[in-house]
């Protein structure tokens, strides 16, 4: 009878060390899965483009910060809500919206980029030009567990590129002329279709810093009265005399 206790309470004590054992082995998994969730989430976060995760239904499962400036949401108000609720992706110029299946994973790619001509609908309206990447997100044996989105805003670059055509144009034009007025008011004709404004003007100015002699304006129709004459900054708002003093355009829509 002792011998059959001693063998229960032997079996009972390796059982108890084997669950223990077991649970150290949970903890210590579950503390490294921790970390390495900490870790990716730290990293998605410090990418500095726009990151959205979805899981295998197609709903928000992650957004880093740069992409809740984009959006114009936070993560804590899109998580579960379907993709198409959240990225507002529309063809620049049309404002059609892009159907989700254009950016449905390519299993036979790790990465699957659209740079074509679209652009990100914010909450609140704004438009901005973007570039897509997509991959699936998937498990050790191949099932989908969702996708992953990266969004870059291409707006600055969109200006710098028409900066450089601008600069390119002007100086195609104005390189064959040699009358010094005539150069001057080329030069603000393509100016003023470059920033797209209704008139572009040019002026010297007098030593008082405050008056200046408006030599010539371009206007984008005829519609719009020249101001050609003697005017003081004053005249048009601190503002004009400010930016004058600081060398940088006034620009006003």
């Amino acid at each position: 009878m002792t011998t059959r206790q001693d063998e229960e309470q032997h079996l009972h004590a390796a059982a108890l060390q084997n669950a223990q054992s077991i649970l150290v082995a949970r903890l210590c998994a579950e503390e490294e899965l921790r970390k390495q969730s900490e870790w990716l989430r730290v990293t998605l976060g410090s990418i500095g483009d726009a990151v959205v995760t979805t899981d295998a239904d197609d709903r928000v499962n992650f957004m880093n910060v740069v992409a809740e400036s984009l959006v114009g949401r936070t993560q804590h108000d899109v998580l579960g809500h379907p993709l198409r609720e959240v990225l507002h992706l529309v063809r620049e110029g049309t404002g059609e919206r892009v159907n989700r299946s254009l950016f449905a994973a390519d299993h036979g790619a790790a990465i699957s980029k659209y740079d074509g001509h679209l652009a990100l609908m914010a909450a609140d309206g704004s438009v901005r030009p973007v570039e897509v990447s997509t991959s699936a997100i998937q498990a050790a044996m191949g099932d989908a567990r969702g996708s992953v989105f990266v969004i870059r805003d291409i707006t600055d670059r969109r200006r710098a590129q028409a900066r450089d055509r601008f600069l390119i144009r002007l100086d195609d034009v104005i390189r064959p002329l040699v009358d010094p007025r005539e150069i001057t008011l080329v030069a603000a004709k393509i100016l003023g279709e470059y920033l797209e404004v209704d008139r572009c003007a040019y002026a010297d100015v007098e030593s008082d810093e405050n008056t200046f002699n408006l030599m010539g304006n371009h206007t984008r129709h005829d519609g719009i009265k020249s101001i050609v004459g003697r005017l003081r900054f004053v005249d048009f708002g601190s503002q004009v005399l400010r930016l004058m003093r600081e060398g940088k355009p006034f620009h006003r829509r």
